[in-house]
This record gives C-alpha cells, structure tokens and sequence, in this order.
C-alpha cells in the first residue's frame, strides 16, 4: 500500500509540474519577439529540476517529455521525423537528467553544497536541451537564406551555436539563479515532506470529500472530452494544409490538460473513499493549483497578443478568462487556508 501511495504522489507531482512547466514555457514565449526563428528566454526547465531535484531522473524525464509533447501539439514546425524529437520531444526530457544527481544532493551536509549540486544538475540538463537543438539547427536548418540577424554569410555550425545558445544560455543563467534563491529561502522544496492532517469529524469529512470528488470527476470529465473532440477536429483540419503546418488549437490543449488533472483528482480521490481514506488534503491542493494555471494562461495571451500588436477584441475572451480564472483562485486559497488551520504543525 505504501509503494502504492508512493507512486500515486509521484504521478501527481508529474503532472502538476509538467503542467506549470507548459505554462512558463508558453508565457516565455510570449516575450520571444527577439527570436525570430524560435526559441525564448525563460525559467519553464525550473518545473523539470524541481521534480528531478525530488523525484530523481526518471520523473524528471517523463515530466520533461510530457512537455515536450504539449509543445508538439501547440506550436509545431515539423520538417522531418528526426527533427519532431530534437525540437520537441528531447529538450526538456534531456533536463531531466538533472535528477540523476539527486544522491549527491540528499548526501549534501551544507545548503552550500546543495546549492552547487542544484546548479550543476541545472547547468548538465540545459547544456543537453542545447545540444539536442544545436544538432537540430545543424542537420535541418542549414540553409544560411533562412538565417536570422543577417547571418547568411555564417557557417551553419556557428550559425546554430551563437542562435540557440542565445536563449539557451541566459534561460539556464535564470534558472540557476531562481533554484538558488528558492532553496536558500525554502530548502523543503527540494525534500520530500510527509503531511499529516489533523482529522475532522466523520460525518463532515464524508459529505464534503464525496461532494468534492463527484465535482472533480464530473467537470474534469465533461472539460476533458469537449476540449479533446474539438482538439481532433482542429488538428484534423490543420493537417489538410500541410504537414509541415501542423498545428492544433492552443486553449483546448490547456482546457484538457487542466480538467485530466482534475480527473485523475477526482479518481484517486473516489478509490481512496470506497476504501475509506480521507482525502480533503488532496481535493482542496489540487483546486488552487488548477486554478492558478488557468490564471496565468490568459495572462501570457494577452501579453502575446498586445506585443503582436493586437487590437482588444483578439484577446477580449481573454480578459474575461482571466476574471473568472482569478475569482476561482481565491476561492482556492480560502478553502486550502482554511484546511490547513486544522493542520498540527507539521512540515511541508
């Protein structure tokens, strides 16, 4: 049961990160506007090693590939098979690496020597998610007519090295910088916490958890099948044009991915009911963190939108997006305050 329960946290953890990292990859993306060729600076391999630096390598990788793969279906420039993996499926999987370290950190006795091991973690997966684009950039995009910044004149090699260590490097700079100071301040992010709840009364416990749970399953399912049927139909659609112009409706990727984990939620939730579990600590988590992606979607939209020069109407559903998405999220966080005043001092 414990290996059970283990693995459970894990895939939870997974998906959550994998899900922020997806988040901070489309917000940095906004912001890209010096990158005309792709590519952006920005801190979404921080949801990587953040699960790498708990979890170890494997669910580094596999939260790096669950990312890799949401980027394949919302912005993808496909030219070859070979490529679709250097681009897309790799980079932040090869950031998971990172987690391969993650004896040398837990043996580390000082927060200094944690802190090198966490920068070195974070120097070895960035250094890999450059060389799977370099090794792109040389074998795809060698074709000096379609280089930026003037550089025709330049090798294809050189070209691709300067190009993406452009972004690569400074992302990998912030990224240090922002596991640095988040460890100095809050080193347990980094450790694994068990959480014991104080127990409420039975009857309270039972109507609220099963309430929560129906809700979860119900809306998380409803959300999951709506914005999938319309995501095959817009890919479907897309794939007329051209292979190589591949591309998918971005809000029914997010709407998806939100409302799976508010599925997979409600799931885990219902299983640990029949059994007669308590689960209030997990419904009550997973609802702001949902509501705090929802939220900051949009904002990355908007910022997009308004850099491109947009006018009000093409990001008018996004304001509105945003309002509700934040209304929830206060919601949110009264009910986790709440909960966790019934908490015994324990650890996070």
């Amino acid at each position: 049961m414990k290996n059970t329960t283990n693995i459970v946290r894990i895939m939870c953890e997974v998906g959550i990160f994998a899900a922020i990292g997806f988040v901070l990859d489309e917000f940095q993306g906004a912001l890209a506007v010096s990158f005309p060729n792709g590519g952006s600076i920005g801190i979404a391999m921080v949801a990587v090693l953040l699960v790498a630096y708990r979890r170890g390598g494997l669910a580094g990788i596999f939260t790096g590939l669950i990312i890799g793969c949401l980027d394949l279906l919302t912005k993808a420039y496909i030219y070859h098979p070979a490529q679709l993996f250097l681009d897309y499926i790799l980079p932040y999987a090869l950031v998971g690496v990172a987690g391969f370290l993650k004896p040398l950190l837990d043996k580390s006795e000082t927060k200094k020597k944690a802190i090198l091991w966490i920068s070195v973690g974070a120097l070895v997966g960035g250094t890999l998610k450059f060389l799977s684009h370099f090794l792109s950039g040389v074998i795809f995009f060698n074709d000096p007519s379609g280089f930026a910044w003037n550089l025709t004149s330049w090798n294809p090699v050189a070209y691709s090295l300067v190009y993406n260590f452009a972004y690569i490097g400074p992302s990998i700079a912030l990224c240090i910088a922002f596991l640095v100071i988040l460890y100095w301040r809050v080193p347990q992010i980094v450790k694994i916490r068990e959480v014991h709840l104080e127990k409420t009364p039975k009857d309270e416990r039972a109507v609220y958890a099963w309430g929560v749970t129906i809700t979860y399953i119900v809306g998380g399912l409803t959300g999951f099948i709506w914005s999938l049927i319309v995501l095959i139909r817009s890919a479907l659609l897309d794939h007329k044009s051209g292979y190589d112009k591949f591309s998918t409706n971005q809000d029914c990727v997010v709407i998806c991915v939100l409302c799976l984990m508010l599925l997979v939620a409600g799931i885990i939730s219902l299983i640990s009911l029949i059994r007669k579990k308590h689960t209030n600590g997990l419904l009550v988590i997973i609802f702001p963190i949902v509501a705090s992606i929802t939220t900051l979607y949009p904002v990355a939209k908007i910022i997009k939108i308004a850099i491109d020069g947009g006018a009000f109407v093409d990001y008018q559903v996004y304001v509105y997006w945003m309002i509700v998405a934040f209304l929830l999220l206060v919601l949110g966080i009264i009910a986790l305050s709440n909960h966790l005043k019934n908490k015994r001092g324990e650890e996070f």
